[in-house]
């Protein structure tokens, strides 16, 4: 369908439906084609608006904290990281010393050929260590 602007001269091609040329329905909210006013500066505004509020609409269709999830997400780890530093510091201590036992265990055994009542002290020490960090992951 060819349109003349009503200021110009200047033919503008429109795809309309059958309702939007009859005026029984204009889409106000998808109108993303060239239509006859876009010379019209407040109309073009108003349109720019529109389309903004749209995009805007879905992309925050679900919350801000859904759109913007990284920020929340981190600042909600940092504010459990602040509230419970002691215990994670407490459990990560213990852990450490499991850690310890089990490679001082393994170094041992692979220098030298440990007799049972030694091998039963570093495995007594490592239980010791493990049943610590384990009561301080169940209770602390």
């Amino acid at each position: 369908m060819v349109i003349y602007c009503h200021c110009c001269l200047i033919p503008i091609i429109e795809n309309l439906t059958k309702e939007e040329y009859s005026g029984e329905y204009r889409n106000d909210l998808l109108n993303l084609g060239a239509s006859q006013n876009t010379l019209n500066p407040q109309h073009s505004l108003d349109t720019l608006k529109n389309r903004l509020w749209v995009s805007e609409f879905y992309r925050l269709q679900h919350g801000v904290e859904h759109a913007h999830w990284p920020h929340f997400f981190l600042r909600n780890v940092g504010r459990h990281l602040n509230k419970y530093k002691f215990n994670y510091a407490v459990k990560g201590y213990l852990v450490y010393l499991l850690y310890r036992e089990f490679a001082n265990f393994q170094y041992q055994n692979s220098i030298k050929f440990m007799p049972a009542n030694e091998q039963s002290l570093l495995l007594a020490k490592m239980g010791l260590n493990g049943g610590a960090a384990a009561l301080a992951f169940l209770y602390f």
